[in-house]
């Protein structure tokens, strides 16, 4: 994994927190919030991987 990785995974979940936080209905923002925290272990596993 690369730098360009890590930029992505921050900002992917960046945005589906902001999904979740603009969300209307709660099951669907709960989603975003489940794809905001897969993306976030990603990271805690690449920085994990880096150590």
């Amino acid at each position: 994994m690369n730098e360009d990785d890590l930029d992505y995974f921050i900002r992917r979940a960046n945005e589906e927190r902001q999904r979740a936080d603009q969300c209307s209905d709660p099951a669907v923002a709960q989603i975003h919030r489940e794809l905001a925290a897969h993306y976030e272990n990603a990271l805690a596993s690449l920085h994990q991987d880096r150590d």
